[in-house]
């Protein structure tokens, strides 16, 4: 039985600002123009509202199945992703690992409309609540309220009709060959489908017809500045159509390595980037062309009808704007649960490492910040300020900004030692921090893991195996000019 001992509590009511994103899987606007988005990895659906609060669509935070017929925010999800607005004003959205397809309708009560929980494709054709629905890789919703949808290794294009039924809608041979199909709709009624190396027009008859990506692969630029369909193949993710008919999609591009460009087709059919690039340097705000994004984390993209494109990123929320640049909207300053918080209603900001000390207190390591649960159950800092810094850190503890925290281990004494990505292992002795290792070059290696036995030895390793081990009170050491552990 798994049990929650801390962490894992949702904020909500308080600036979107302030509050850590996990992964984003798909974005949408509801029809008051708010932000709505899917966070598979507390499993809610989250709202930015038009104050900058955010708020809880569906979810607990705790992952499972239940809820329908009920209001969503008590429902339980599963890797919620994908979701849209139909033009009544209900969401739908993949409950991923529930394998199901689920609404929230206008009055925020949720229900389930299709899936039976079990991955497959039996039963097409037939009363949607009683069809297996395979992998899904995204959902539209057209202007009518059928929702459609493409399954990982499936030809076949299905879609949701209103009554309830589920039904093929096109045959797209192409697409069995992708790892992630996306979708679009437009005003006009046409769907747009990427199987990642083309995008493909459906017209509202049916028919599926060539769009964009369909030139010699050896195209310079990527075919940008030219008609979309003789653009070169290339790796399109996301898709979205604003309200004037141009269509936006994320691309990696050839080889990018996680780095993608925004690009857009016009009306006119010509294609070009409007945000990102492959030779910058620069991942911060500013010039829309200057800046590399990074797809590694987050999915989605929303284009507004004023010019401005939202899209996930690193667990961010960007936006492309009229005047060409890229700003941050959420979040910008996250900030780690307070001092004095209940570990139940606590929240970690992508904890990576913990530690007990003797007395079975529990200390939770994270990128810049390092937390003990005491035996009371209540949350205080042992040293960071929850900012980061690339500068070892260094006296006070509970003042001083730390580096990437990697592991953490605790001695007889309460000393909390942690390693930071670059190779370094720090102390925490009566609340000050200074170096007991240095391994940031040489072949000992980075991301040291540590370890403390019941003789206060520190043991550390790396991807190099293990390094050494240190008894107490040795003075700091310097490994970079030794040839390698023996």
């Amino acid at each position: 039985m798994i049990d929650t001992f801390a962490g894992g509590h949702v904020q909500s009511g308080v600036s979107a600002q302030n509050v850590a994103f996990g992964i984003i899987t798909g974005i949408t606007r509801d029809p008051k123009g708010n932000l709505v988005f899917c966070d598979s990895t507390t499993n809610v659906i989250r709202r930015i509202n038009a104050d900058g609060t955010i708020q809880t669509v569906a979810g607990t935070g705790i992952p499972g199945y239940g809820g329908d017929s009920r209001p969503a925010t008590s429902a339980l999800l599963n890797y919620p992703a994908y979701p849209k607005y139909d033009s009544s004003g209900n969401l739908y959205f993949l409950d991923a690992t529930n394998h199901r397809i689920r609404r929230i309708d206008s009055s925020g009560i949720i229900t389930t409309v299709a899936g039976t929980g079990i991955q497959g494709t039996l039963g097409a054709d037939g009363p949607a609540t009683q069809a297996q629905i395979d992998y899904v890789t995204d959902l539209a919703v057209d202007a009518s309220g059928r929702v459609y949808f493409a399954e990982t290794e499936q030809a076949n294009l299905r879609r949701l009709t209103p009554s309830g039924k589920i039904e093929v809608y096109a045959v797209c041979s192409l697409c069995a060959q992708s790892i992630q199909t996306t979708l679009a709709t437009d005003s006009s009624g046409n769907l747009y489908l990427s199987n990642q190396s083309h995008i493909f027009r459906i017209s509202s008859d049916g028919v599926v017809h060539d769009f964009a990506g369909f030139g010699d692969p050896s195209t310079p630029n990527m075919g940008n500045g030219g008609q979309a369909l003789k653009a070169a193949p290339s790796d399109f993710r996301a898709i979205a159509a604003d309200a004037a008919g141009n269509l936006y999609t994320e691309d990696e591009g050839p080889a990018a390595n996680g780095i993608f460009v925004v690009r857009r087709i016009g009306t006119d059919g010509v294609i070009n980037v409007v945000a990102g690039t492959f030779t910058g340097t620069s991942q911060s705000d500013g010039p829309a062309l200057q800046t590399e994004l990074f797809a590694n984390y987050g999915f989605g993209l929303i284009a507004d009808a004023n010019g401005a494109v939202t899209f996930a990123e690193s667990y961010k929320l960007r936006q492309l704007t009229p005047q060409s640049t890229i700003q941050t909207l959420a979040p910008i300053h996250p900030k780690p649960a307070p001092d004095g918080t209940a570990a139940l209603d606590a929240w970690f900001i992508g904890p990576n490492s913990i530690a007990f000390n003797r007395a079975s207190e529990l200390y939770v390591g994270r990128t810049c910040i390092i937390q003990k649960i005491d035996s009371s159950g209540m949350l205080s800092t042992v040293a960071g300020t929850g900012q980061c810094s690339t500068t070892p850190p260094s006296g006070p503890a509970l003042s001083t900004q730390l580096t990437a925290v990697n592991s953490v281990a605790v001695d007889s004494h309460d000393q909390v030692y942690f390693g930071d990505a670059s190779g370094f292992v720090y102390v925490v002795s009566k609340a000050v921090i200074s170096t007991v290792v240095n391994l940031s070059s040489g072949q000992q290696g980075i991301f040291p893991k540590l370890a403390i036995d019941s003789q206060d030895r520190l043991s550390f390793a790396s991807f190099f195996g293990v390094l050494d081990r240190l008894t107490p009170g040795s003075a700091p050491q310097d490994f970079t000019n030794i040839p390698g552990p023996g």
